[in-house]
C-alpha cells in the first residue's frame, strides 16, 4: 500500500534531518581540530591564523567597553554622566550637539583623508589603534577628576563642552580604524566573514557584562550614578580594560590589503569623491540606503505594542530578550549563508526577506503570538547585516583599488556626504507621517485599539514600501564571489608586476600569481556545461524520492543531482569571471591601449615642465580615437578630459615649484622605511624623513595628477611585457617556497619536540617527588586511562565495519548479482 503524500514529505525531511545532525556533529569535530592546527599558521588558501582572529575579536570586545564610557562623554541628554552627575540641561545638551554634527561634517572629510594617506610599516589602521588608546583614556580620566562640584554652571557647561569636542575628535580617528582593520586583515571573502561572525558573537558580550556589573557596583557609592565617584572608580576602569585590548588588536593584527612595494598614498578629497562615482557598486548601496528611509516607519511598533497593547512589562523583557537573541544565531549563520550563496545574494536574501516579514506583520498585525514570532525571523534576517555589511564594504574597496588604481578605505564615507542632505531632510518624513496620522505630544492615543490597529496599518504599508526601494537597487548588484575573487586577483598581479620592476621578488606572490593567471586561461579552455539539463536532472532526482522503495539511495541520487548543478554553475560563473584575469594580462595589446602607450611615451619624453605641446598633440590624437562601442566611448571621453587638464600642468608646476622643478624620488619612500629605528634618535631621524619625503611626493602628485597617471600605464605596459621573464623563473621561486616551507616544518617539528621533552622531564620529577603510594596509585589510574582508550579504539574499529559492510550492502547491488538501479 503506497504511503501518504504528508508521509513521504515526513521520510524526505527525517532523512533530511538525519543527514544535517550528522553534518553538524562532524563540522564540530572539524572546527575544533583545524582551531589547534591552525593557532599559529593559517590554512592552505586562508590568510588569518586563529591566534589573530582570536586578538582581533579581544580587541573589539575591549572597544564595546571604550564605546560605551566615551559615549557618556557626549552632547545627550541620556548621557547619565553629563545629565544625572553633572546636572547640565537637555535643551542645553541639545544645542550643542546641533553644533557637533557640524563641526563632524569636516572633521570627518578632514580624518578620512589623513587616514587615507597614511603609510607606515605596520599598515594604514593599527597606528591610530595603538597611539590613540593613551590620549583617549587620558581625556576621559581628567574629565571625570575635575572638580565639578566647586563650578558655577556656566563654566561646567564650557568645561564639558570642550572635554566633548575633543574626546569627539579622537574618537572619529579610533572608531574609524576599529571598524576598517577588520576588512583589511584578508582578501578572502568567505575567510573574511567567518572572522566577522566570531568577532561579533564575541564582542556582542562585552555591553551585556558592562550593564551586568556596573549597575551593581554603582549601588556602593551613595549617590548612585549621580555621584562623581561611580564614574571615577568603577566606570573608568572599564576604558582602560577596553584600551589595553584594543591596543593589543593594534600590535597584532595584520593589514593585508593587496598592494606593492611602491605603492604611495596619495588620497585628495574631491578626487576620491570623483574615484567613488566611478565605483558602481558604492553608488548601488549608497542609492539603496539612502532610498529606503520609509523603512524605518516601522521600527517603534515593537516597542509600543508593549507599551500601549499589551501593557505588559515583563511580556517586554522576555521578548526583548528573546529577539536580541536573534542576533547571536543570525551571528553564527552568517558565514555558512555566506559560504553557500555568496555576499550578494545573502544581501538580496536579508532585504526580501525583511520586505516578506513585514507583509506578514501587515496581515496578522491583531494577533500577538504570530506578530511576535514573525517580528523574530524578520530580526533574524536582519541581523545578518553585522557580518554581512563589513564583507560587503570590503570587497567594494578591492573594487575600487581595481578600477581606479587607487585604494580608498575611509574616503568612501567623505564622498557619502554628498547624499548628507538628503539624509537629513528624509529624517523628517517618518516624524510627519507620526504627526499626519494624529500622533503630536499625546501618545496616549495608542490606547485605542482602533486608533492604534489603523496606524500600525498604514506605519507597516510605508514600511513595505521603504523595504522595497531599498531591495530594487541591489538588482543591480552583481559583485558576485567568483568577480571579486578575480578583481583581487588582478590586484595580486598588479603587485607583483610592480614589486618586481623594483627588484622585490617574492617567491609565494609569484608562485601564486602565476598559478592562477594559468588556471584562468585553462578555465577559459573548457566548456559551458548546460544548467537546463542537469536542473532536470535535479527534479527527476526529486521526484523520484516518492516512487522508490529505498528512500536513503533515492535521497542520496538527489543530493548527487544537486551537487552536480551547484558544481556546473560555480564553473559557469568563474569561467565567465576568468576574463576579468585574462583581460588584465592582454589589456596593453589591445588598440586602446597601444595607442595610450605611443602618446604616453611621447608626453612622458617631453618632460613635465614642457607639456603644453605635446598635451596638444595628446588632445589631437584622443579626438580621433574610434567610438563605436560603449567601451571606446567611455576610453575617448576620459582620455580627451585628461588631455585638456594637461595642458595647465605646467603653469601648475610653476606656482608650485616656484625655484625651479626638481621631480623627487619614488624609491627614496622605500629606502626610508628601511632606515633603523633602535634608538630614540634614529626613530626621530627616520620620521623626519618620511615626512619630508611623502611630503614633496604629496606636492607632486597634486600637480601632475595626469601626467602620473598616464607615466604609470606607460611603466605598467614595460611590466606586463616581462611577464615571460618573470614566468620563466617560476619553477625556480616554487623550489625555493618548498624549501622555505621544508624549513618552517622542520623548524615547528623541533619545537614541538622540545616542548614534548620539556612537558615529559617536569612530569617526570613531579612523579619522582610523590611517595610511594601515590606513585602506585598514579600508575593504576594510568592503566584503567589506557585501558578505556583501547576498549574506545575496539568499538570504534566495530562500528567502522559495520557501516563498511551496510554501505557495499546498500551499493553493491541485491543478493542475485544485479545492480541496482
Amino acid at each position: 500500500m503506497p504511503l501518504s503524500f504528508a508521509r513521504l514529505y515526513g521520510e524526505i525531511l527525517k532523512l533530511a534531518f538525519k543527514d544535517t545532525v550528522n553534518v553538524v556533529k562532524e563540522k564540530a569535530s572539524f572546527v575544533l581540530n583545524d582551531v589547534k592546527l591552525h593557532w599559529n599558521k593559517p590554512a592552505k588558501g586562508n590568510f588569518v591564523p586563529y591566534k589573530e582572529v582570536a586578538l582581533y575579536s579581544l580587541g573589539s570586545f575591549g572597544y564595546q567597553f571604550f564605546l560605551i564610557v566615551v559615549g557618556l562623554i557626549a552632547f545627550t541628554a541620556n548621557s547619565t554622566l553629563m545629565g544625572s552627575a553633572l546636572n547640565l540641561k537637555p535643551m542645553h545638551l541639545q544645542y550643542m550637539n546641533v553644533a557637533m554634527s557640524v563641526i563632524l561634517i569636516f572633521v570627518t572629510i578632514f580624518r578620512n583623508n589623513i587616514i587615507d594617506n597614511t603609510r607606515t610599516r605596520i599598515g594604514r589602521f593599527r597606528p591610530y589603534l595603538i597611539f590613540m588608546s593613551v590620549p583617549l583614556v587620558a581625556v576621559a580620566a581628567i574629565f571625570m577628576f575635575l572638580p565639578f562640584e566647586t563650578w558655577t554652571y556656566t563654566t561646567k557647561l564650557l568645561v564639558a563642552s570642550m572635554f566633548v569636542i575633543v574626546c569627539t575628535i579622537l574618537m572619529q580617528f579610533y572608531s574609524e580604524c576599529v571598524g576598517n582593520i577588520g576588512m583589511v586583515m584578508t582578501p578572502n571573502s568567505d575567510e573574511r566573514a567567518k572572522i566577522q561572525a566570531i568577532n561579533a558573537i564575541i564582542y556582542s558580550i562585552a555591553p551585556s557584562i558592562y550593564y551586568a556589573i556596573v549597575p551593581k557596583l554603582v549601588e556602593l557609592f551613595r549617590g548612585g550614578f549621580t555621584d562623581m565617584n561611580a564614574y571615577k572608580f568603577v566606570v573608568l576602569p572599564f576604558a582602560i580594560a577596553g584600551a589595553v585590548f584594543a591596543i593589543l588588536m593594534g600590535l597584532f593584527v595584520k593589514e593585508r590589503v593587496v598592494l606593492s612595494k611602491t605603492f604611495k598614498p596619495k588620497v585628495k578629497t574631491l578626487r576620491a569623491i570623483g574615484d567613488a562615482l566611478k565605483n558602481k557598486y558604492w553608488i548601488i548601496m549608497t542609492i539603496s540606503t539612502t532610498v529606503g528611509f520609509l523603512e524605518l516607519a516601522s521600527a517603534n511598533i515593537f516597542t509600543w505594542l508593549f507599551v500601549y497593547s499589551y501593557q505588559n512589562g515583563a511580556l517586554w523583557g522576555v521578548a526583548n530578550l528573546v529577539v536580541g537573541f536573534s542576533a547571536t544565531i543570525a551571528m553564527v549563520l552568517s558565514p555558512i549563508i555566506i559560504k553557500l550563496i555568496g555576499v550578494r545574494n545573502t544581501k538580496l536574501l536579508r532585504e526580501g526577506m525583511n520586505i516578506i516579514c513585514l507583509s506578514l506583520m501587515l496581515v496578522v498585525r491583531e494577533v500577538q503570538i504570530l506578530i511576535l514570532a514573525v517580528w523574530w525571523f524578520n530580526t533574524l534576517f536582519s541581523q545578518l547585516d553585522i557580518v554581512l555589511l563589513p564583507c560587503m564594504n570590503a570587497e567594494m574597496r578591492d573594487y575600487q583599488q581595481y578600477k581606479c588604481g587607487r585604494r580608498l578605505d575611509s574616503m568612501l564615507s567623505s564622498a557619502a556626504q554628498i547624499v548628507a542632505p538628503i539624509t537629513i531632510l528624509s529624517g523628517f518624513a517618518v516624524p510627519y507621517l507620526y504627526e499626519s496620522l494624529g500622533l503630536t505630544k499625546n501618545y496616549d492615543i495608542l490606547f485605542d485599539n482602533l486608533v492604534r490597529n489603523n496606524m500600525f496599518k498604514m506605519l507597516f504599508t510605508v514600511a513595505i514600501i521603504g523595504a522595497t526601494m531599498n531591495f530594487l537597487p541591489l538588482l543591480f548588484y552583481d559583485l558576485t564571489r567568483s568577480k571579486h575573487t578575480n578583481v583581487v586577483k588582478v590586484l595580486r598581479v598588479r603587485a607583483i608586476f610592480e614589486n618586481y620592476s623594483v627588484g622585490e621578488v617574492d617567491a609565494e606572490a609569484v608562485v601564486r600569481g602565476i598559478d592562477e593567471v594559468r588556471e584562468a586561461y585553462a578555465i577559459r579552455e573548457t566548456e559551458d556545461f548546460d544548467l537546463s539539463v542537469l536542473l532536470k536532472a535535479r527534479q527527476d532526482a526529486f521526484s523520484a524520492i516518492f516512487k522508490a522503495e529505498d528512500k536513503k539511495l533515492a535521497y542520496a541520487a538527489y543530493k548527487t543531482a544537486r551537487k552536480e548543478l551547484s558544481k556546473a554553475r560555480s564553473h559557469n560563473d568563474e569561467r565567465k569571471n576568468a576574463l576579468i584575469l585574462i583581460d588584465e594580462m592582454n589589456k596593453f595589446q589591445t588598440p586602446s591601449y597601444i595607442w595610450l602607450t605611443e602618446v604616453g611615451k611621447k608626453l612622458i619624453d617631453s618632460g613635465i615642465a614642457n607639456l603644453e605641446a605635446a598635451a596638444i598633440e595628446f588632445k589631437t590624437s584622443a579626438e580621433k580615437l574610434p567610438e563605436k562601442t560603449k567601451e571606446e566611448i567611455s576610453f575617448k571621453r576620459k582620455w580627451t578630459a585628461v588631455a585638456k587638464r594637461l595642458s595647465k600642468t605646467p603653469a601648475l608646476v610653476a606656482k608650485k615649484y616656484p625655484n625651479g622643478f626638481v621631480e623627487p624620488d619614488e624609491t627614496e619612500l622605500i629606502r626610508t622605511e628601511d632606515l633603523p629605528e633602535t634608538t630614540r634618535e634614529e626613530r626621530a631621524a627616520k620620521t623626519v624623513a618620511f615626512t619630508k619625503i611623502n611630503s614633496e611626493l604629496m606636492r607632486y602628485d597634486s600637480v601632475a595628477h595626469d601626467y602620473l597617471e598616464i607615466k604609470r600605464i606607460y611603466e605598467m605596459s614595460l611590466m606586463y611585457a616581462r611577464y615571460s621573464e618573470i614566468e620563466s623563473r617560476y619553477d625556480e621561486l616554487k623550489a625555493q617556497l618548498r624549501e622555505k616551507e621544508e624549513a618552517e616544518r622542520i623548524a615547528d617539528e623541533a619545537k614541538k619536540a622540545e616542548k614534548l621533552a620539556d612537558t615529559e622531564r617536569a612530569t617526570a620529577e613531579r612523579f619522582a617527588s610523590f611517595s610511594p603510594e601515590k606513585q602506585a596509585r598514579v600508575l593504576e589510574k594510568q592503566a584503567k586511562k589506557k585501558e578505556k582508550r583501547l576498549a574506545s579504539s575496539a568499538n570504534a574499529a566495530a562500528t567502522l565495519a559495520t557501516t563498511e559492510e551496510e554501505v557495499d550492502e546498500l551499493l553493491g547491488g541485491n543478493d542475485d548479482g544485479e545492480e541496482d538501479k
